[in-house]
């Protein structure tokens, strides 16, 4: 008894304590950079915001968000006991610092179990389809072990009062909870981690020292479980990924950090509790983080070889683009004949911009098939960038491939692409790039898959699930097999070489040789294969998302390659390499007389811009504030070539245009994503509410007889009529 007075003595709040207790909470700020960052990201961010909203509208396993609140409890667990662990060892014994040992790790825990809630309430991804007397109770419940931790004292004493005479006490009131918030929610997940999560903090109801040991294994079997929960995400990203979410596998990715932090700063300690080391005791837990921050900043994170089949590539029977297009034509001669009036041959680009720009163009060109069934094989060619080479990757593959019966794919043109882009891509990705790729860079160990494969493999999943056919995993040049090299859209798979700044283009066919602005990248591949996955990827490859893709020289000495970096560096919209494709398509149908075709450009944009007022490129901009600060100015280059960057992508569609008119030929250009609706972020997922509201401005389109969508198949139907 004599022990317990010493300990809880001063647990009385008074003001001298209040520095005290601030130092308690700076002294633990490690721990609380896990929730404080994940609450940032999610809050400051619209792909945070975003990726919230989708763990309550998409996820396969748990749904209803329910499986985020489970790793936030892991989170609110680990920091408390850390906290409490740490504090209790390293703060003197006066009253002002004994009251912040006891106190601030029931803080800490609360900041942890606060912010995250706060999210996933803000956003509405936490049971966002329960009443608001429901989502109320699991807040104040989810609230209710770490309030009790630093309230039995002081906030809640009447609350607790039971508390204060034995742990007893704790498990009958926690009981009493755990029943109310099973009766109003009617689902028991939620009061079983409630009851585990009253179990877990039993041991940290008195702050004792003679329970310190007890505590600490057990802060050593949490710890343990995070590295477990990593490990399965490590191992499979992908399957994971899908599974729970970005949100659930960011929050356990940060848990698995924090664990081995904290397993580490065990080890120090120990350490510098030994007689050999006792001199470096105030040192030893500072050099190892400096080492292991030395060894990740030095390490191989951003640069990862492009994942290449066994089999050889296969030739494309064209020698050419203008080839491609003359065999495109006359496989269609005798159509083009029966047309009275034109024969409408569609080259779309697809501007950039990660699964929005995805979802965006394969929705607006699945829902033109849909509408019109022919309009797959009127379309020549699809020049894609960064998230529209997926979506128009996902279009080809759904016209060279009937889908399995019972799959969503074999329903409308368009359910099949809100089945696969509708998958939160970005899960497998950020599992791979916190864990896997972080620990990779510290050991200096490929012994994981890197977030590039993960997101490759995230892909082909998708679209295995989504059309029982595995044609993301297999080779690119075989969606043109057989009868598909004239009736699927050929794909112009947009990229960067990084060293030299230079388009790089992938095809099914060989595009240009010599040039000292653009490279053909089947050269560069020679005989090795691609996955349409990989193809996909090197389109997309930006920067931290995915790393850049090292493509080794198919000869020369070891070493010599290229790197590989998202298309939208040159060129953001795909309109340079669709120009290219109109020009062929128009020499062609000189070359075979074929006056009839009526080359349409379909430019499919990505940014979101007002429908009140586009924005004028030429108008002068106004002074910022922010630009003339310190911070201002390290941000201000990259703001400058993120200008050039939007500069260089109106130029190509300005010179798109041109080409389309020196053909004879109509452009098509109101298809752009406005932003009147909402905010619409860009990343590797969508939840469910930024894909309803995009929908409906496709649905407005189509609704509106003056707008291109409504001109384009209307060109589609006078052929039909015409034939």
């Amino acid at each position: 008894m004599k022990n317990n007075r010493t300990v809880n003595d001063g647990v009385r709040f008074r003001w001298e304590y209040l520095p005290a207790v601030v130092c308690g909470l700076a002294r633990c700020w490690p721990i609380l950079l896990v929730p404080v960052l994940l609450a940032l990201i999610a809050i400051k961010t619209e792909q945070g915001r975003d990726a919230v909203a989708a763990a309550a509208s998409y996820v396969e396993v748990f749904g209803k968000g329910y499986h985020a609140y489970a790793a936030q409890a892991v989170t609110t667990v680990l920091t408390t006991v850390t906290a409490a662990i740490v504090l209790t060892r390293y703060l003197p014994t006066r009253p002002a610092t004994r009251y912040a040992g006891y106190h601030v790790p029931g803080l800490v825990g609360l900041i942890a179990g606060f912010a995250p809630i706060v999210v996933l309430q803000e956003t509405g991804a936490l049971a966002h389809e329960a009443p608001e007397a429901t989502r109320l109770f699991v807040i104040v419940g989810s609230l209710t072990v770490p309030a009790w931790v630093i309230g039995s004292r002081h906030l809640l004493w009447a609350a607790s009062w039971a508390s204060c005479l034995h742990a007893a006490g704790w498990m009958v009131l926690s009981a009493f909870t755990v029943g109310c918030v099973a009766w109003i929610t009617d689902y028991w997940p939620i009061p079983f981690l409630f009851a585990v999560a009253v179990l877990i903090f039993a041991d940290l109801i008195e702050w004792r020292h003679a329970r310190s040991v007890p505590r600490q294994w057990f802060a050593v079997i949490v710890a343990c479980i995070t590295l477990v929960g990593a490990a399965l995400v490590a191992v499979g990203p992908v399957n994971w990924g899908l599974a729970i979410g970005s949100y659930a596998v960011l929050q356990v990715a940060l848990n698995f950090w924090l664990g081995a932090a904290f397993l580490l700063y065990l080890v120090a300690r120990t350490l510098a509790g030994s007689r050999k080391v006792r001199s470096v005791r105030g040192v030893l837990p500072a050099s190892i983080t400096m080492l292991l921050l030395w060894l990740f900043f030095t390490g191989p994170f951003d640069l990862r070889e492009v994942r290449l089949l066994d089999s050889q590539r296969i030739a494309s029977p064209a020698t050419g683009l203008r080839q491609q297009a003359t065999a495109w034509l006359e496989a269609r001669r005798k159509e083009i004949s029966e047309s009275s009036a034109c024969y409408p041959v569609f080259v779309v680009n697809a501007d950039g911009g990660g699964v929005r720009a995805a979802w965006w163009s394969a929705t607006i060109l699945s829902t033109l098939q849909d509408r019109e069934g022919k309009f797959s094989e009127h379309v020549f060619a699809i020049s894609g960038v960064s998230g529209g080479s997926l979506g128009a990757a996902v279009f080809a593959a759904r016209a060279a491939h009937s889908p399995s019966p019972g799959k969503p794919c074999a329903q409308t043109w368009r359910s099949c692409t809100d089945a696969v882009l509708a998958r939160d891509l970005l899960g497998p990705a950020v599992g791979s790039m916190i864990i896997s790729d972080a620990f990779g860079a510290i050991t200096r160990l490929d012994l994981l898959q890197d977030r590039a494969t993960a997101l490759e493999k995230a892909f082909e999943s998708a679209w295995l699930d989504a059309s029982g056919h595995d044609t993301f995993g297999e080779p690119f040049e075989m969606l043109w097999g057989g009868d598909g090299a004239t009736r699927v859209p050929s794909l112009m798979l947009n990229a960067t070489d990084a060293p030299n700044a230079r388009r790089l283009v992938l095809s099914p066919v060989p595009l240009f040789r010599g040039d000292t602005d653009k490279a053909d990248l089947g050269v560069l591949l020679g005989t090795r294969a691609l996955r349409l996955s990989t193809a996909v990827l090197l389109s997309a490859r930006f920067p931290g998302i995915s790393p850049a893709g090292w493509l080794p020289a198919p000869e020369g000495p070891a070493g010599h390659g290229t790197a590989i970096v998202d298309g939208g560096f040159v060129d953001n919209s795909g309109a340079r390499s669709a120009s290219e494709a109109v020009a062929a398509l128009h020499a062609a149908a000189e070359t075979l007389g074929l006056p009839k075709v009526l080359p349409v450009a379909l430019m499919i944009g990505n940014t979101p811009v007002s429908s009140n007022s586009p924005p004028d490129v030429s108008a002068p901009g106004t002074r910022s504030a922010f630009a003339a600060t310190t911070f201002g100015s390290l941000i201000s280059p990259v703001l400058t070539l993120e200008g050039l960057r939007q500069l260089s992508a109106v130029q190509a569609k300005r010179e798109y245009r041109a080409t389309v008119a020196a053909a004879g030929g109509l452009v098509l250009d109101g298809f752009d994503l406005r932003a009147d609706g909402g905010t619409y972020p860009l990343g590797w997922m969508l939840a469910e509410g930024t894909r309803k509201d995009m929908g409906r401005q496709i649905d407005e389109m189509t609704q509106d007889s003056s707008s291109h969508f409504a001109v384009a198949a209307g060109l589609l139907r006078r052929c039909r009529r015409d034939r």
